[in-house]
């Protein structure tokens, strides 16, 4: 799973978060990241748990609202159910930014989320 942040004047936010699924939630030992955009987390499945979330917006999302003075943000996200917790939401959101959390209808995620409709992602491997 990508989520990535999409400012309204169509730039993109400096990170992406990465939930990665691996056999045993851990990436293997010997594998090396130099990374400095991407907060890469592996897990055992892809699908977002309440610990991922908060990990997505404490680590990812919270460094990067506010700069260049945006102090609004409107989050549009699935109707996954980790996603309905506003409790977790609201508590990441730093002090002075106006914070909007709008979940998109179940079966349209593929038509609205923007980054399905935008974007497209090529992921290339290589095994040591």
């Amino acid at each position: 799973m990508i989520m990535l942040g999409i400012v309204v004047d169509g730039t993109l936010l400096p990170h992406l978060y990465a939930l990665v699924s691996e056999p045993t939630g851990h990436f293997p030992a010997n594998m090396i990241m130099n990374l400095p955009n991407i907060h890469a987390f592996a897990s055992k499945s892809a699908n977002m748990t309440k610990r991922d979330l908060k990990v997505f917006l404490e680590q990812a999302m919270r460094p990067d609202i506010g700069l260049h003075g945006k102090t609004k943000v409107l989050l549009l996200v699935d109707s996954w159910t980790t996603n309905r917790d506003d409790e977790l939401y609201n508590s990441t959101v730093p002090e002075g930014v106006e914070f909007m959390k709008k979940l998109i209808p179940e079966k349209c995620t593929g038509i609205v989320q923007p980054a399905d409709g935008t974007f497209s992602f090529s992921v290339h491997t290589k095994i040591l």
